[in-house]
């Protein structure tokens, strides 16, 4: 409080305006009987651990005892733990309700709103999966790298949308060449890239629309293209697509739920094994997204 100890000691706390800031804590302690729930107490943006001793002279004695700020992996690694908790009720919930179509028929009613809930329940897990991808790439997570034939991976990471696409009424096309584009990379974070331009360029698709998903290679190069036909990105916005929590905010998009974290994660992943992301749009009839990566 930038005060001086010899000229405080004695005085009523009255007397210095710049410990107002403490009457709310003196309150919460006289309520909860000099106990807090949770022994902290923040305080110009800095967290204290707070010890209450009586005294004979004084109702009580207060310390407050700065907290050490967690790193920046702790932080990742806490924020892991938690999404990974997430993620294990809401697969569950899915793979339940999933069940229910196996059991008998439902009526048009009931159908409808199975297809919600399990287009609420892919929302979620794939903010779940952004998350993890997010702590991942925070905590400078490494890549487990192998040899990997590209077209087989768009091909398997493609076809977990294929119910996705049906539930959002949109025709999910695979464009794929015939040979083998070699690359090296970690196919856990090279999927979870595709997944996310997938999963983005259906969502964004009007129904009876279509999405098509295509890779092209050469001796040097293996290139993905996710292609949609949907709203589109006006030029304003291009530039900033891939920037984390950056969302076009239009009348168009309002309803379309995203945490603004899915391409900047897809760039990092990319930059990360030497590719490069890009991405091109026409407001009305849709956009491309894609990444090149160096072939082996």
């Amino acid at each position: 409080f930038r005060l001086e100890s010899g000229s405080v000691v004695g005085h009523c706390l009255d007397e210095y305006t710049t410990t107002e800031h403490l009457e709310p804590l003196l309150e919460r302690l006289a309520s909860n009987g000099n106990l807090l729930d949770d022994g902290l107490w923040v305080l110009f943006n800095t967290t204290y651990q707070v010890h209450v001793f009586p005294t004979p002279d004084f109702p009580h004695l207060i310390v407050l005892k700065k907290r050490a700020p967690c790193d920046e992996g702790q932080l990742s690694s806490m924020m892991s733990e938690i999404v990974h908790t997430l993620k294990a009720p809401i697969t569950s919930t899915k793979s339940f309700i999933e069940l229910v179509e196996e059991v008998g028929s439902l009526s048009e009613k009931q159908a409808m709103f199975i297809r919600r809930a399990q287009i609420s329940l892919d929302q979620m897990l794939t903010v779940v999966h952004q998350l993890l991808d997010v702590a991942w790439l925070e905590s400078g997570g490494d890549l487990a790298r192998t040899t990997i034939d590209f077209i087989e991976l768009v091909k398997r990471s493609t076809s977990q949308f294929d119910s996705y696409a049906q539930r959002q009424n949109v025709e999910l096309v695979l464009d794929l060449p015939v040979g083998n584009c070699s690359i090296q990379g970690d196919a856990r974070r090279l999927e979870g890239a595709i997944s996310n331009l997938v999963s983005n360029a259906i969502k964004y698709s009007p129904e009876g629309g279509r999405v098509l998903v295509s890779v092209h290679y050469d001796q040097a190069v293996c290139n993905l293209q996710v292609e949609d036909q949907g709203i589109g990105i006006a030029p304003e916005h291009l530039p900033h697509v891939f920037e984390r929590f950056y969302r076009v905010q239009s009348p168009q998009t309002h309803r379309i739920e995203g945490s603004g974290l899915g391409l900047s994660i897809v760039k990092a992943i990319v930059e990360k094994h030497g590719g490069r992301v890009f991405a091109e749009s026409v407001p009305g009839q849709g956009s491309i997204f894609g990444f090149s990566l160096p072939a082996i």
